[in-house]
């Protein structure tokens, strides 16, 4: 089940409400948090292992904004390299999409994309494995909660093995509603955001 992040301590937390009721199945906390976003109640949360070559994330947002929460972990994002340029993503790609494997978690399960271009829906895509994923409403929160290797998806199905533990990685947020006749997010208007992402802080 879902772990709850004792957000006063956690990085960018400006202001702290206690939820309205704790998840019954909280086991534990992360190792590391962010609370990224005041307007969206988004908290980042994760730990890793890199022993194993693995991280476990927990992302959470308030359920009355939240029908999904989504995550892009972009390897090269912060990159100025050639490598990074011949694949669509690096810094010149910053604050937008390109380069990024994408995890949503909504109310009927989790999808996965890849985000090719600067802006505009991603494409369907499983190149980044995931394992122990799920998603959970509780309380006033919704919950998504997976674990991934540091180096996979779409960089590395194509020959680039990039791990998302150095300095040059990225991630990215939305949060949005669910269009469950189409089966796809909504856009997310202005409930999204970007962060580069120190894996060991």
């Amino acid at each position: 089940g879902v772990q709850t992040c004792a957000l006063p301590i956690c990085p960018f937390a400006q202001t702290y409400q206690r939820p309205s009721r704790r998840s019954i199945s909280a086991g534990g906390s992360f190792q590391h948090c962010y609370n990224l976003d005041l307007k969206t109640g988004l908290v980042l949360e994760w730990d890793l292992d890199l022993q194993n070559s693995m991280l476990k994330v927990q992302v959470s947002a308030w359920s009355n904004l939240a029908d999904y929460v989504s995550i892009g972990f972009r390897p090269l994002g912060g990159s100025s390299s050639n490598l990074a340029r011949e694949a669509g993503t690096g810094r010149e790609m910053r604050f937008g999409m390109a380069g990024a494997d994408i995890v949503l978690g909504h109310s009927d399960g989790i999808q996965q994309y890849y985000a090719s271009s600067y802006s505009g829906m991603p494409q369907p895509d499983t190149s980044l494995n995931i394992s122990q994923a799920f998603t959970e409403f509780k309380g006033d929160r919704l919950y998504l909660q997976f674990q991934r290797p540091l180096v996979g998806g779409w960089l590395s199905h194509h020959g680039i093995n990039a791990s998302i533990v150095p300095n040059v990685s990225d991630v990215m947020w939305a949060v949005g509603k669910w269009d469950a006749d189409a089966a796809v997010p909504r856009y997310h208007h202005v409930f999204r955001g970007w962060r580069e992402v120190r894996s060991e802080e």
